[in-house]
């Protein structure tokens, strides 16, 4: 072996080491979290994790449902991917678990598709990552466009305030107008909800005409409206909607540009276990699709669905993230030489399925002749 080639590979063992110690979680946390289903809600215990980073590779089963059979898979190839789309599956049955639930996609899934299920003991890939799924409710007729707001970049996030149904973008007042929200006939002479180039499902209760809204900061969808900047400084805002059925402006282009996984929140199983699986498939379609973790979103942000609904009444949401951004710098770093193994008496991934006062854990890595061993105690509080 080379100078030039130990030297690199002892670089890339210590940004590793770097990056465990980054994610070993010091304490840890218990808690009982609260899982919605409709069917029921339970409480479920969790002892915790001893690190945001997954010890265990992911093994994904492939189910690809039949083209073109059912309604739910058409084969439309997607221009792009944008975005990866986390659900959760709102059904709290014992029985419903990523197995079933990519049976159900198999066989038609009531018109509905999304691309991976995702639970504590198994994946299932149910529609290519190429192909278009219906699972983020904004539709499939709006395509991407981005409209200049007239508003000069002043931060790459801008704050976004809403004044007499007007955009606002860190104070300025934009060119955009709040998206419009009316009722129009539908060819079969049905009336129906419309805003911003589509349809919505639900019953009618208003007549035939633009409905008259005061908007509220409150109405945009709590992870923020889409936005980039432009060639000539400006923000542009992507296409927006209001979404009656949740009363919230969201954003499109979930069902044509994003890949879409369900969580499973069955009882009985593991949910920490579960978002440290889906975080590590997370992370690689987002290096995948050559993507960055503020590319992850919630079923939330395009409808104003509270979806994945467990995941967010718990504040788990950041901690999940913070999940897909350690495995997402970890696959940035590991190749085929680096092995990480974890040694710990109370888990064999890193997920505690039993109470424990402290935790005593090592974790090697090993590329070619070279290892490196790290040692974590953890309290619980």
């Amino acid at each position: 072996m080379s100078k030039n080639s130990l030297q690199e590979k002892q670089n890339r063992v210590e940004e590793v080491a770097k990056l465990l110690i980054k994610a070993n979680n010091l304490r840890i946390v218990e808690k009982d979290y609260k899982v919605v289903g409709y069917q029921f809600i339970y409480y479920h215990k969790s002892y915790g994790d001893i690190s945001l980073y997954d010890f265990v590779d992911n093994e994904i089963t492939e189910l690809i449902a039949p083209l073109n059979v059912n309604n739910n898979r058409p084969g439309t190839k997607k221009d792009k991917t944008l975005y990866v789309c986390v659900h959760d599956t709102a059904s709290s049955a014992a029985t419903a678990d990523a197995k079933a639930h990519a049976h159900y996609v198999y066989n038609g899934g009531g018109g509905t598709s999304w691309h991976y299920s995702c639970g504590d003991n198994a994946i299932y890939h149910q529609i290519p990552d190429d192909e278009v799924a219906y699972h983020a409710g904004d539709g499939t007729v709006v395509k991407e466009k981005w409209t200049d707001t007239g508003v000069k970049a002043s931060t790459k996030k801008p704050y976004i305030d809403i004044i007499d149904n007007i955009f606002y973008f860190n104070g300025e007042k934009s060119l955009i107008e709040c998206p419009k929200l009316e009722v129009r006939k539908k060819d079969d002479g049905s009336l129906s909800y419309y805003s911003e180039g589509a349809f919505q499902g639900g019953k009618v209760i208003d007549e035939e005409g633009i409905i008259d809204l005061k908007y509220t900061n409150k109405m945009i969808n709590t992870e923020g409206l889409k936005t980039i900047i432009g060639n000539n400084g400006n923000y542009f805002l992507g296409p927006v909607y209001y979404n009656r059925g949740f009363g919230y402006i969201a954003n499109r282009l979930g069902n044509l540009y994003s890949i879409g996984i369900e969580t499973m929140v069955n009882q009985g199983s593991n949910l920490l276990r579960t978002w440290h699986k889906c975080a590590k498939l997370v992370a690689r379609l987002l290096i995948d699709n050559n993507l960055q973790v503020d590319d992850v979103k919630p079923h939330h942000f395009f409808s104003g669905k509270p979806c994945p609904q467990t995941m967010r009444i718990n504040d788990e949401w950041h901690h999940f993230i913070d999940m897909v951004n350690i495995e997402y710098e970890m696959l940035k770093l590991l190749k085929d030489d680096i092995k990480i193994s974890l040694k710990c008496k109370d888990t064999i991934d890193g997920i505690l399925d039993h109470h424990v006062d402290e935790c005593h854990y090592q974790v090697v890595i090993t590329c070619s002749d070279l290892t490196k061993t790290l040692d974590f105690s953890l309290l619980n509080k």
